[in-house]
């Protein structure tokens, strides 16, 4: 039941995702697919090859074949993004959304610098140990006023457009950026926009960029 409800959901994250992104994510298809082109999985990782010592060798060949994928990414990939790219690179040796679960927890104990992270809405991502939440921040802060710097409200299109991130991730960070009061949501005629946070003066960027 567990598989089929996981499952479920990483064909819904896709759906949604490949609606919300259809032109970005076509460019950034033709990419993928000249980069799978150069550098697939000769000899994929499988259960009976492996035995015992397949979800650490599965974590192995994921992290390997990331390398490129996550510094294109900027550092950070929704799973349902690498669970595409990862089993197109593996042709008939498809791995399953559980797997690859198994596989990526592994990272932090094996030395690997990458990291599967569980956002507070549940959406699954794996992250290089380059990413860095308070850029990303910066950056979103940014984007709140226009080369005249007037104030602008941002979403998640305006997000994943200016960062090269797909919509879903897009979508965490702006919330992040909310709960941290860098941010502030207006949900208005125009749908729901982000503005600079002036109800928060007591916490300023800052403070909030020179803490630890």
């Amino acid at each position: 039941r567990e598989m089929v409800a996981l499952s479920n959901k990483l064909k819904e994250a896709l759906e949604e995702n490949a609606r919300n992104t259809r032109e970005n994510t076509e460019k950034e298809d033709q990419g993928i697919e000249k980069f799978l082109l150069t550098l697939g999985i000769a000899s994929p990782v499988t259960k009976s090859t492996a035995g015992s010592m397949f979800h650490k060798q599965l974590a192995q060949q994921l992290a390997d074949f990331l390398t490129v994928p996550l510094k294109r990414s900027h550092g950070a990939m929704a799973l349902v993004d690498v669970y595409c790219i990862f089993n197109r690179a593996r042709g008939i040796e498809l791995v399953s959304p559980e797997d690859l679960i198994d596989a990526a927890k592994l990272f932090p104990s094996m030395g690997i610098q990458m990291q599967l992270r569980t956002f507070e809405s549940g959406t699954l991502a794996i992250q290089s140990s380059e990413h860095s939440d308070k850029e990303v921040y910066k950056r979103m802060a940014a984007m709140t006023k226009d080369d005249q710097g007037t104030l602008v409200g941002i979403g998640v299109s305006d997000v994943s457009r200016q960062l090269d991130v797909p919509v879903i991730l897009a979508r965490e960070y702006l919330l992040m950026a909310e709960d941290n009061h860098i941010l502030c949501r207006d949900d208005g005629p125009n749908g729901l926009r982000f503005y600079h946070n002036f109800f928060q003066q007591e916490v300023t960027l800052g403070d909030f960029f020179m803490s630890s």
